[in-house]
Protein backbone atom coordinates (compact mmCIF):
# COMPACT_ATOMS: atom_id res chain seq x y z
CA UNK A 1 0.00 0.00 0.00
CA UNK A 2 2.70 2.04 0.68
CA UNK A 3 4.07 1.82 -2.53
CA UNK A 4 1.14 2.19 -4.09
CA UNK A 5 0.62 5.37 -2.42
CA UNK A 6 4.61 6.59 -2.60
CA UNK A 7 4.17 6.17 -6.78
CA UNK A 8 0.59 7.79 -6.93
CA UNK A 9 2.01 11.05 -4.53
CA UNK A 10 4.92 11.27 -7.33
CA UNK A 11 2.66 11.13 -10.34
CA UNK A 12 0.43 13.97 -8.84
CA UNK A 13 3.60 15.81 -7.63
CA UNK A 14 4.61 15.74 -11.50
CA UNK A 15 1.36 16.74 -13.36
CA UNK A 16 0.33 19.53 -11.07
CA UNK A 17 1.80 22.71 -10.01
CA UNK A 18 0.90 23.33 -6.99
CA UNK A 19 -0.64 20.21 -4.28
CA UNK A 20 -0.58 20.33 -0.80
CA UNK A 21 -0.50 17.92 2.08
CA UNK A 22 -3.67 18.06 3.39
CA UNK A 23 -4.94 17.48 0.18
CA UNK A 24 -2.82 14.77 -1.02
CA UNK A 25 -4.01 13.15 2.65
CA UNK A 26 -7.46 13.30 1.69
CA UNK A 27 -6.72 12.08 -1.57
CA UNK A 28 -5.18 8.90 -0.49
CA UNK A 29 -7.40 8.53 2.39
CA UNK A 30 -4.09 8.67 4.99
CA UNK A 31 -3.06 11.65 7.61
CA UNK A 32 -1.19 14.36 6.85
CA UNK A 33 2.24 13.55 8.93
CA UNK A 34 1.62 10.61 6.77
CA UNK A 35 1.84 12.24 3.25
CA UNK A 36 4.69 14.77 5.24
CA UNK A 37 6.94 10.85 5.82
CA UNK A 38 6.53 10.08 2.08
CA UNK A 39 6.91 13.26 1.18
CA UNK A 40 10.28 13.14 2.68
CA UNK A 41 10.62 9.66 1.92
CA UNK A 42 10.66 10.44 -1.97
CA UNK A 43 13.07 13.06 -1.04
CA UNK A 44 15.64 11.41 0.41
CA UNK A 45 15.21 8.56 -2.06
CA UNK A 46 15.52 11.14 -4.88
CA UNK A 47 18.56 13.16 -3.34
CA UNK A 48 20.82 9.89 -2.93
CA UNK A 49 19.78 8.92 -6.58
CA UNK A 50 20.91 12.38 -7.78
CA UNK A 51 24.29 12.97 -5.93
CA UNK A 52 25.24 9.48 -7.36
CA UNK A 53 23.96 10.44 -11.38
CA UNK A 54 25.46 14.03 -11.22
CA UNK A 55 29.40 13.58 -10.80
CA UNK A 56 30.05 11.36 -14.17
CA UNK A 57 27.88 14.03 -16.24
CA UNK A 58 29.59 17.00 -14.52
CA UNK A 59 32.84 15.05 -15.61
CA UNK A 60 31.86 14.40 -18.74
CA UNK A 61 30.59 17.52 -19.61
CA UNK A 62 33.64 19.59 -18.42
CA UNK A 63 36.08 17.43 -20.39
CA UNK A 64 33.89 17.73 -23.74
CA UNK A 65 34.22 21.55 -22.86
CA UNK A 66 38.09 21.04 -22.32
CA UNK A 67 38.34 19.19 -25.32
CA UNK A 68 36.31 20.71 -27.96
CA UNK A 69 33.62 18.13 -27.89
CA UNK A 70 30.03 18.38 -29.23
CA UNK A 71 27.56 16.18 -26.38
CA UNK A 72 25.13 14.33 -27.11
CA UNK A 73 21.96 13.18 -24.96
CA UNK A 74 18.02 12.53 -24.70
CA UNK A 75 16.48 15.23 -22.72
CA UNK A 76 13.17 15.23 -20.74
CA UNK A 77 11.30 18.92 -20.67
CA UNK A 78 7.51 19.31 -20.02
CA UNK A 79 6.73 19.64 -24.08
CA UNK A 80 8.40 15.92 -24.24
CA UNK A 81 11.33 14.17 -25.01
CA UNK A 82 14.23 15.01 -27.30
CA UNK A 83 17.30 13.92 -28.78
CA UNK A 84 20.26 16.93 -28.65
CA UNK A 85 23.76 17.85 -29.70
CA UNK A 86 25.12 20.80 -27.71
CA UNK A 87 28.16 22.35 -27.99
CA UNK A 88 28.94 23.30 -24.04
CA UNK A 89 30.49 26.17 -23.20
CA UNK A 90 30.14 26.08 -19.67
CA UNK A 91 28.51 24.32 -16.75
CA UNK A 92 26.28 26.87 -14.37
CA UNK A 93 25.01 25.92 -10.80
CA UNK A 94 22.30 28.38 -10.14
CA UNK A 95 18.76 27.87 -8.28
CA UNK A 96 20.41 24.78 -6.73
CA UNK A 97 20.93 22.54 -9.95
CA UNK A 98 23.23 22.06 -12.25
CA UNK A 99 23.02 23.26 -16.25
CA UNK A 100 25.35 23.58 -19.10
CA UNK A 101 25.09 26.05 -21.36
CA UNK A 102 26.20 25.73 -25.02
CA UNK A 103 25.09 26.13 -28.37
CA UNK A 104 22.16 23.67 -29.48
CA UNK A 105 22.61 22.18 -32.90
CA UNK A 106 19.02 21.40 -33.18
CA UNK A 107 17.36 24.63 -32.05
CA UNK A 108 20.33 26.71 -33.65
CA UNK A 109 20.63 29.12 -30.53
CA UNK A 110 21.99 28.79 -27.23
CA UNK A 111 20.69 26.98 -24.43
CA UNK A 112 20.88 26.04 -20.95
CA UNK A 113 19.90 22.06 -20.18
CA UNK A 114 18.94 20.47 -16.67
CA UNK A 115 21.71 18.00 -16.09
CA UNK A 116 19.01 16.44 -14.07
CA UNK A 117 16.71 15.80 -17.23
CA UNK A 118 19.27 14.55 -19.55
CA UNK A 119 20.23 10.76 -20.24
CA UNK A 120 22.19 8.72 -21.94
CA UNK A 121 24.82 11.57 -22.13
CA UNK A 122 28.09 10.80 -24.01
CA UNK A 123 30.85 13.37 -26.01
CA UNK A 124 31.68 13.10 -29.69
CA UNK A 125 34.85 13.36 -31.52
CA UNK A 126 36.88 16.22 -31.47
CA UNK A 127 35.12 18.97 -33.71
CA UNK A 128 37.38 22.27 -33.61
CA UNK A 129 36.41 25.11 -31.20
CA UNK A 130 33.13 25.87 -30.16
CA UNK A 131 30.89 29.06 -30.26
CA UNK A 132 32.27 30.84 -27.48
CA UNK A 133 30.12 34.19 -28.20
CA UNK A 134 27.06 35.17 -26.06
CA UNK A 135 28.37 34.38 -23.01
Amino acid sequence: MKMERLIGTLSILLQREKVTAPELAEQFEVSRRTIQRDIESLLIDLSSWYKTSLPPKIELIQGAIEQHRAIRFTYFSPKGESERTVEPCCLVFHWSTWYVWGWCRMREEFRMFKLNRMTDLTAGEYDGPHRRRAL
